[in-house]
């Protein structure tokens, strides 16, 4: 029987729906759903520049379920 999934802390919703490069109309894209934690890992660490340490203790999770995530 699998451990039961923790909650993850987010600081806030992202207000973008989709990414995509300039220029490329969005028919043209194929999709990637990228999960709301992993969102906020990737803001955290390449957005804010926080190390990988700091940013698992913001989202209350361990450093290695951190790397997971990203």
């Amino acid at each position: 029987m699998p451990r039961p999934k923790r909650k993850r802390f987010v600081q806030s919703m992202p207000t973008a729906v989709f990414f995509k490069p300039r220029g490329v109309p969005l028919r043209e894209l194929k999709g990637v759903v990228l999960p709301l934690e992993g969102f906020e890992a990737f803001r955290l660490v390449d957005g804010e520049g926080l190390s990988r340490e700091e940013a698992a203790a913001l989202m209350e999770v361990s450093r290695p379920t951190l790397c997971r995530i990203l």
